[in-house]
């Protein structure tokens, strides 16, 4: 009888059926990786209650409040923001994105029922999103270890991880950052995959990025271009990529195309107020990234790529040359024409596409590194992974914020307005869409319907009874009134007249025109009208039909080709054949990140035993001390000259100016510096005095007691006489106008009466 024999029987992958390879695949455990990394990283968003009101997010809260308001009254696609304008109403929606105060409008309705919670979860699902995102679409041609790589590079970089959502607070661009990797996920899948979904996911996506934020959607069209010209596919794909893109801008012609015919309609009015631009300098660029100092109310955006983004991309460039990693190179050198495109246009919102492209190119340093320690091939990815959490450290230091907004109604908005701060819907910068002739005078008969929530638009004491007009309802874009007349009669309406609003009586279209003299509007109800029913709706205009048209028909056709597909691959089975995470890289990832974890609950969050970041008052650190008061409650506590003490004519002096509020300040106050003779500077002309503008580029009625606000200032040495000169500084209480009689005095530390004129004891030569 013979033995049995042990038969060694080896399973090639390559020989297995798709069934079979689906069976065996394990669980992707880069995508848990780094969605773990980036919840870490979003941990504000999570652990603080409320928002912060010293930079932009607040407005686009306000923006979401209005938008979830008109949900609720069942506006679909919201085009009137009616709080705005002391609550006469702008076409706001109607001409900038909806991307982002929807999302957030949408969750707040869907789950939250709080439009704070649903605006700080944009913000950490943006945040995660742009690193999964990340990950797949590099994991797919780099492997999953590069995968990984790129997306914390990408997510942990100061702009990404810090600058938009902290610093600025820019709803909008978060989201585009997100959306980015996202529509190259897509379009990669078009040229390398090509199953039945992957044309509807790149339209819909890059339709939503449109919606979003248009320069970054050309930008990323761009990109997807060069991603079709360095990715080898038939034709066919080609085309289908191109198709399905477009399908994305018609879908988007809802929002993109009535703002671009409509925008001549309105008279754009420029910003009450505009924040410091964020300058871009090569030397900024590669400075190390400062921590947040918890003591300064305003942190002004550093653009820079870190000690992160540089050492990584000197890492990458040594691997494209010696590994010959082509496509990560493409994007490295993408990320450098990008960057260049910064400095020459000091547009930056273009870092973030700089951003993006060095972190792709920036995982080719996992193969420089496989390729120098062959032996310890098992630590080079953790090992990797611990450089980017020490390199990026200053970036996960989040503000912290008090839960001081709290509120968001219309009645808040229009008190926001007036207080100078400009609409609370925009962000600060942001031109306002107007259709009313100035000067705008505040009524008092609407705000007070706002503060007790009986919005009344045709007042009561214009009637008589002869003319009645009772209020039926509200709404953010509409309002009905019963209303009763003997002769021909014109109501006037407390609404501000643009395309598309329309007025009805008793189902029947009648005459509603703007105030020539105002722009409000003017309803004419004919003779002889008892208890009828007059309702006032905005509602749509030829430019919006055809905008409506291009987006269903556009909808219609990429759902027809997806069902058409779906049909006939029905039997068709799809593998994709990729390089996952093993089990023991994740192992060893999963412990860093709950190190990590660690690290934020010991030393960052709120309340934590122990604190990374300074010590309060750091970032005064090598300012040279003032302490002037003034009469309103402002104080300098201290100045910096950043460009030296001599000068040619021609230069630029640079001085930050550091001020703090005493009490609260009851007014907004301006500032203005400039140049005076060394000897005799109280006396001396002014030489080159800039504009006045904001401490800080911050309204000072909103300054927090015991908080300083950095203030940087330009003076240019061009045309004036060679000579010592000094900086001198003068404060005006602005309203709109600075006439003299509105200067501040300013007294010294003792309390000794110094002027109208403060003199910094520096003493500058220019030659």
């Amino acid at each position: 009888m013979m033995k049995p024999q042990n038969l060694d029987i080896t399973l090639i992958e390559a020989d297995l059926p798709l069934w079979m390879k689906q069976a065996r695949r394990s669980v992707d455990w880069g995508v848990l990786v780094v969605m773990f990394f980036s919840l870490l990283l979003a941990w504000a968003f999570f652990l603080q209650e409320g928002l912060p009101d010293n930079n932009a997010t607040q407005n686009y809260a306000y923006m979401a409040y209005n938008y979830r308001e008109s949900l609720r009254e069942g506006v679909i696609y919201p085009r009137w923001s009616a709080p705005a304008v002391y609550g006469y109403g702008a076409p706001i929606p109607n001409y900038y994105p909806p991307g982002a105060p929807y999302t957030a409008a949408a969750l707040d309705l869907l789950f939250f029922d709080d439009t704070l919670l649903a605006v700080r979860m944009v913000y950490a699902l943006s945040l995660i999103t742009a690193g999964v995102m990340t990950y797949v679409f590099v994991m797919r041609w780099a492997g999953a270890g590069a995968g990984v790589i790129a997306a914390l590079l990408y997510v942990y970089s100061p702009y990404v991880g810090l600058t938009v959502p902290h610093v600025i607070g820019d709803l909008p661009d978060i989201m585009a950052l997100a959306l980015l990797p996202a529509v190259l996920w897509a379009a990669n899948r078009v040229l390398l995959l090509n199953h039945s979904m992957d044309a509807i996911w790149l339209a819909g996506l890059f339709a939503a990025l449109i919606l979003t934020d248009i320069p970054f959607a050309i930008l990323t069209g761009g990109l997807a271009i060069i991603l079709m010209c360095i990715t080898p596919a038939n034709r066919g794909r080609y085309i289908l990529l191109s198709m399905a893109m477009l399908c994305g801008v018609g879908l988007a012609s809802i929002y993109w195309l009535p703002a671009w015919l409509e925008h001549g309609l309105v008279r754009w009015q420029p910003p009450a107020y505009e924040p410091l631009p964020a300058s871009i300098t090569l030397s900024g660029l590669f400075a190390p990234l400062r921590r947040i100092d918890l003591n300064a109310q305003i942190n002004h955006p550093q653009i820079t790529l870190g000690y992160l983004g540089i050492s990584f991309s000197l890492l990458a460039a040594l691997a494209v040359y010696q590994l010959r990693r082509w496509k990560q190179g493409v994007f490295l050198f993408i990320g450098v024409v990008l960057l260049l495109i910064c400095l020459w246009t000091q547009q930056i919102w273009v870092m973030g596409g700089a951003v993006f492209c060095l972190s792709v190119g920036g995982s080719a340093a996992l193969s420089l590194c496989e390729q120098l320690l062959k032996t310890q091939h098992r630590v080079i990815l953790p090992l990797l992974l611990l450089g980017i959490l020490a390199l990026s450290f200053p970036a996960w230091l989040s503000p912290r914020w008090e839960a001081d907004l709290d509120t968001l109604d219309p009645a808040t908005q229009i008190n926001y307005e007036i207080e100078g701060l400009g609409v609370a819907a925009l962000p600060p910068g942001a031109d306002l869409p107007l259709t009313l002739n100035e000067p705008i005078t505040p009524s008092t008969t609407l705000i007070t319907g706002y503060q007790t929530g009986q919005v009344i638009r045709i007042p009561p004491a214009r009637l008589t009874g002869d003319r009645q007009a009772n209020l039926l309802f509200s709404r953010t874009h509409s309002d009905r009134y019963q209303v009763s007349t003997r002769s021909l009669t014109r109501f006037d309406v407390l609404r501000a007249y643009a395309p598309g609003w329309y007025a009805t009586l008793n189902n029947r279209q009648v005459s509603l025109d703007p105030d020539p003299q105002t722009g409000l509007m003017v309803v004419t109800i004919p003779e002889a009208t008892t208890n009828a029913n007059l309702e006032i709706n905005y509602g749509s205009t030829p430019q919006r039909d055809l905008a409506r048209f291009i987006s269903l028909t556009s909808l219609l056709l990429i759902l027809l080709f997806t069902v058409i597909r779906l049909l006939r691959d029905e039997t068709r089975v799809f593998y994709d054949d990729v390089q996952l995470l093993l089990v023991e890289d994740a192992r060893l990832l999963g412990l860093i990140c709950a190190g990590f974890g660690l690290v934020i609950l010991l030393f960052v969050v709120p309340g934590a035993p122990y604190t990374l970041y300074p010590r309060s008052g750091a970032g005064l650190d090598g300012y040279i001390g003032v302490r002037a008061r003034t009469d309103v409650g402002m104080e300098m506590l201290a100045f910096q000259v950043h460009s030296g003490a001599d000068y040619h004519v021609g230069d630029d002096v640079m001085v930050t100016l550091a001020w703090r509020a005493s009490r609260r300040l009851l007014q907004n106050y301006r500032v203005q510096v400039y140049l005076v003779d060394a000897d005799a500077p109280q006396t001396s002309p002014r030489w080159r005095i800039t504009s006045a503008r904001y401490p800080g580029g911050y309204p000072t009625h909103r300054w927090i007691t015991g908080e300083y606000v950095l203030d940087p200032h330009r003076i240019s040495t061009a045309t004036i006489p060679p000579g010592d000169y000094r900086i001198a500084v003068i404060l005006t209480y602005c309203n709109p106008t600075c006439p003299p009689e509105s200067k501040v005095n300013f007294f010294s530390s003792s309390g000794e009466f110094i002027g109208e004129r403060l003199v910094l004891p520096v003493r500058l030569n220019v030659q």
